[in-house]
């Protein structure tokens, strides 16, 4: 399966899933569960119709420190927020 987003805008989804789904006690962080995996893409790919807001939401925020970007996204685009943390909590 070819992959849904390039390496950058997986790394982006991937720090701040970590941001949405911290390791907490025994439960690890989204990272950890490799939430950026093969897994990612088959959401994407089953739900094409969250790629789109999904991807304005990572871009809007690359290069920007995680947590940081999500209070942006929260205050900025909740629906691209929304969807990047249904999609992380699917692929975790």
């Amino acid at each position: 399966m070819s992959k849904m987003i390039d390496d950058e805008l997986r790394a982006v989804f991937v720090a701040v899933a970590d941001v949405l789904i911290p390791a907490d006690g025994e439960m690890p962080a989204a990272s950890t569960a490799d939430v950026g995996g093969p897994t990612l893409d088959r959401i994407l790919l089953l739900r094409d119709d969250l790629k789109e807001v999904f991807v304005r939401g990572l871009r809007a925020i690359a290069g920007q420190d995680p947590a940081a970007a999500a209070r942006t996204l929260n205050s900025e685009d909740p629906k691209a927020l929304a969807t990047i943390g249904l999609v992380a909590a699917a692929a975790y």
